[in-house]
């Protein structure tokens, strides 16, 4: 298993596309560009009608499958807003999770927005698809700036799946 897992993301190293895009960017899991993903620990096989694998999330495990870049590979455009969206199922009762997005050059923060959902919104055991935007801060943005995108958990556990992530 772990031996197929390691094979699975040399391939995706290997056949990976980084190129920039003219007109913002759009990403999804499994999609193209497949650089950039980050916690590809959390993948599991689960029983879903998209993909081979979801983000299994909780107190061991908080930070999902995510996404880190700098601005600058993913556009040519100044990006002015990130949009993440994401299908969620929590798996406990007590479950409750952050949906981020965040922005630093060279190790200094430049902004962090987080959205805290937990299941009196998303319901036990059903997927739910949640959605979260940042306009970006553009008068600090610079050549090194990198954005990572991630659902963080707070407590309880939880699904993550269809991961997409788009900048205008």
């Amino acid at each position: 298993m772990k031996l197929t897992a390691l094979f699975g993301i040399i391939l995706l190293i290997f056949f990976s596309s980084c190129g920039k895009r003219d007109t913002g960017f759009s990403l999804r899991h499994g999609g193209e560009p497949n650089c950039g993903w980050i916690n590809l620990g959390t993948l599991r096989p689960d029983d879903n009608e998209t993909t081979n694998n979801v983000s299994f999330i909780d107190t061991a495990a908080q930070y999902s499958l995510g996404y880190r870049q700098r601005l600058n590979q993913l556009s040519d455009k100044q990006v002015k807003e990130i949009i993440f969206e994401a299908d969620v199922k929590p798996l406990t009762d007590n479950a409750e999770f952050t949906m981020v997005i965040s922005l630093d050059s060279q190790g200094n923060g430049i902004m962090w927005e987080g959205i805290k959902h937990d299941t009196k919104s998303f319901p036990k055991g059903k997927w739910s698809t949640v959605k979260h935007s940042a306009k970006i801060p553009v008068d600090k943005i610079d050549g090194n700036t990198e954005a990572t995108i991630y659902v963080w958990n707070n407590n309880g556990s939880s699904l993550i799946d269809n991961i997409r992530i788009e900048g205008n």
